[in-house]
């Protein structure tokens, strides 16, 4: 989830809140689109529209190739917590309408210059409104700042980049084959280019991002493959591999391990798939325990998996290694202190990447098979 310093305004320069739109692997630019501001701060309120509705500017607005600024105007007067743009596009003049939401949070501005550098995986309206905090306790200026530390910590313990849509170039290193691994989950390909400059015709390769579209789930293995085709009775050869080089292939696009959108149409591939729920709990969980000791002095509330036994009456605990999934000492724990977190965490972590020397002897050349 992205932030917006109170005051702070969204423009061209400075897009804090961006639209995206794809069309299957690809960014595609759109025909037209409108968008309302809403402040959605209170579960028990209806969410209140700030403004009237604005019209995308499809060339001013225009940041890339589908990608456009979402711009606030004035927030000075905005209230803290969480809002929403709600955007309404279609991608021909003729074409489905389709409908994106984008949470953020407006920030105090003691602690944020700017809302760059806010990250969150939680809203503060859900902190609130699931219980890990309550209002007359905790202000969202506090909540801010601890959904941004847990945020953070679970890019760390996951070692993703993250889990919402980032637009970002990756640099990668060509092994001389058809598929080229991408390090990120990737939601749309916006080019890939070598080292010097030269783009890749999007037609000569594949965007595995299927699990967007109610396919098989590619964010444990995404890649580009590669491939110039010659026909033969119906059947193709794959006569083309990335160059080998180092660091030599640049891949723009918009990357995250988002969840595909339950019942999403796939008339239009558009989806940019959502943040998983489960780390919204994650953060929450750890939010109330912090609230709870905010010493770190208590382990009964800090690392539970650490509790090997206890005795209410004569108040009497015994620790030992932070206990697994199966019950056994040692064998989890190791993120948050808590098995059960950790079971989540590890779901959403990204698998071990090795390479070797002298992979490339191992490429064979590709046999005739059937199209696609």
């Amino acid at each position: 989830m992205r932030g917006l310093t109170k005051g702070e305004q969204s423009t061209v320069s400075s897009p804090r809140l961006t639209l995206f739109s794809r069309l299957g692997g690809f960014l595609v630019d759109i025909h037209s689109g409108t968008y309302i501001v809403q402040n959605v701060a209170d579960a028990e309120v209806e969410p209140a529209t700030i403004g009237t509705e604005t019209t995308i500017d499809v060339v001013a607005h225009k940041l890339g190739t589908g990608r456009y600024a979402l711009l606030t105007g004035d927030t000075s007067t905005w209230s803290y917590g969480t809002h929403r743009v709600i955007v309404t596009y279609k991608l021909s003049a003729t074409g489905v309408e389709h409908t994106q939401v984008i949470e953020f949070e407006i920030l105090g501005a003691i602690d944020w210059v700017n809302g760059q550098g806010y990250l969150g995986y939680a809203s503060t309206r859900r902190i609130y409104g699931d219980g890990y905090a309550l209002r007359a306790e905790v202000d969202v200026a506090q909540l801010h700042r601890r959904i941004r530390e847990y945020s953070m910590l679970v890019n760390s313990w996951t070692g993703r980049m993250g889990f919402h849509p980032i637009y970002a170039t990756l640099r990668l290193e060509g092994q001389d084959a058809e598929a080229l691994l991408l390090e990120e989950a990737v939601i749309a390909i916006d080019q890939i280019t070598d080292s010097y400059g030269n783009a890749y015709e999007a037609a000569n390769y594949r965007v595995y991002n299927r699990h967007l579209d109610g396919g098989p789930d590619d964010r444990y293995n995404p890649k580009v493959d590669r491939f110039v085709c010659e026909t033969q009775d119906g059947r193709i050869r794959v006569l083309g591999s990335w160059p080998q080089g180092n660091q030599n292939l640049l891949v723009s696009g918009v990357f995250g391990f988002t969840d595909p959108e339950p019942g999403e149409s796939t008339v239009e591939q558009v989806s940019l798939g959502t943040t998983p729920d489960d780390l919204a709990r994650v953060i929450g969980v750890l939010i109330s325990r912090q609230l709870q000791d905010p010493l770190v002095s208590d382990p009964t509330v800090q690392t539970p998996g650490s509790i090997r036994s206890m005795r209410t009456r004569d108040q009497a605990v015994t620790f030992g290694g932070a206990a697994g999934a199966s019950g056994d000492a040692g064998t989890a724990g190791a993120m948050t202190g808590d098995p059960l977190l950790d079971q989540i965490l590890v779901r959403y972590s990204k698998p071990v990447f090795a390479q070797y020397v002298g992979a490339e002897a191992n490429k064979q050349v590709a046999p005739w098979r059937p199209w696609p």
